[in-house]
């Protein structure tokens, strides 16, 4: 490993803690070494049905994204027209386990266009790590803009809560202490349905959906400001189709995997490149098999990796079925260093503040290191970001 790279290990702590960084000192943060393996579409089954989702209140799904805090556990959207809240499915049988509301998640066009209760266009979500060390956190993209008239989207982040996939639909909560993060496109505004976080870098990714040309990547590179200041986005390229609906990234970084209304896409990373690289033009991607929904827009990988589901929006039926489509060949594989991190970071009233008990805080940030043992994190340090999903990734 370079001493660059070891020097991003250790500086993702001050990355997160200050919002700030020098240049050249965000790229590749963690420093996986990973081999990204040759995809075909037979590396992938055809769907199968794994459960069936209520529309009510899952009418319009427009995301999808594994727990990595909660084994069996999907996280969901509603299209817009709903409320700043997400919904906790069961990964097996579809069952909805609650809905959670992200307190003070606002979008910053509503002065001037129609929300409601906060919420301007949900679109898409993912989980990764964050700001705390062996915390799993959802980012909530609020990116959407049917006639592209948005001034600023957002990105809402908030700590994982606990869900327990055994314990049916009375886990209902309200999630604080969420950071707002804008962004804002450097030309003209765009329609966006598919929001990507690259657990290597931490850097957020927006794909348009423009009905007149391919989609474009635009990127968030970290340090990400929650002040409400709004982050320019960069324009990475452009990709090979068009009409991108949602996507997501492997917990490790070496696979994305996106959709249109008709087909589903899948890209590897090699080790030493950025994910935008993985995606734009030239590179390829492999068509996997797809079981065309009325109007699919949902697409996650399952928490370990083995397999991927899609969820369509509902076009008036009373339930919806969740397709789960397994892997056939291996993970792509990462060797990530374990980083010692020697900057503190106590846990915060603000953090905890939205826990039920101190005890139920302590646990949100307990992560699994080497050879299986856990470590309570007491006082949590914050390390390279690949460390958490390299070593705490979930079945789901």
């Amino acid at each position: 490993m370079t001493s660059t790279r070891l020097l991003a290990c250790v500086t993702i702590a001050a990355i997160w803690a200050n919002d700030s960084c020098s240049p050249g000192q965000c790229k590749k943060v963690g420093g996986v070494k990973g081999v990204a393996l040759a995809l075909s579409t037979d590396d992938f089954d055809s769907g199968e049905e794994t459960g069936e989702i209520s529309s009510i209140p899952v009418a319009e799904a427009s995301g999808l994204a594994a727990s990595q805090r909660n084994s069996g556990v999907l996280w969901t959207l509603n299209d817009s027209g709903d409320s700043n809240r997400i919904f906790a499915i069961k990964a097996d049988g579809g069952d909805i386990l609650g809905s959670f509301v992200l307190e003070g998640a606002v979008a910053g066009d509503c002065i001037s266009l129609k929300c409601v209760r906060g919420a301007l266009d949900y679109e898409d979500l993912a989980v990764g790590p964050g700001p705390v060390e062996g915390a799993s956190y959802l980012y909530v993209g609020d990116i959407g803009s049917g006639k592209s008239t948005r001034n600023t989207i957002e990105v809402h982040r908030v700590a994982e809560p606990k869900v327990d996939s055994d314990k049916g639909s009375d886990q209902s909560d309200t999630l604080g202490s969420v950071d707002t993060i804008v962004l804002k496109y450097p030309g003209k505004f765009y329609d966006s349905e598919t929001l990507l976080f690259d657990p290597l870098s931490g850097d957020i990714y927006v794909v348009t959906k423009d009905r007149d040309e391919a989609n474009r990547v635009y990127r968030a590179r970290i340090p990400h400001p929650v002040d409400g200041t709004p982050i320019v986005l960069e324009l990475m390229g452009t990709m090979d189709w068009e009409l991108a609906v949602g996507g997501d990234v492997l917990f490790n970084g070496l696979e994305v995997i996106m959709k249109n209304k008709k087909s589903v896409f899948i890209y590897t990373r090699e080790e030493e490149k950025e994910l935008w690289e993985a995606i734009v033009h030239p590179a390829k991607a492999v068509s996997l098999r797809y079981i065309e929904e009325p109007q699919g827009e949902s697409i996650g990988f399952a928490g370990d990796g083995m397999g991927f589901y899609t969820l369509s929006e509902s076009v008036g039926a009373q339930t919806v079925p969740l397709y789960f489509y397994r892997r056939n060949g291996s993970l792509p594989t990462s060797e990530a260093p374990q980083p010692s991190p020697t900057v503190p970071n106590p846990l915060s009233p603000a953090f905890c503040e939205d826990q039920k008990t101190v005890s139920d805080c302590r646990e949100l940030v307990t992560d699994k290191v080497a050879g299986g043992r856990e470590r309570q994190a007491d006082v949590p340090k914050l390390g390279g970001v690949g460390t958490y999903v390299a070593s705490n990734r979930v079945k789901g």
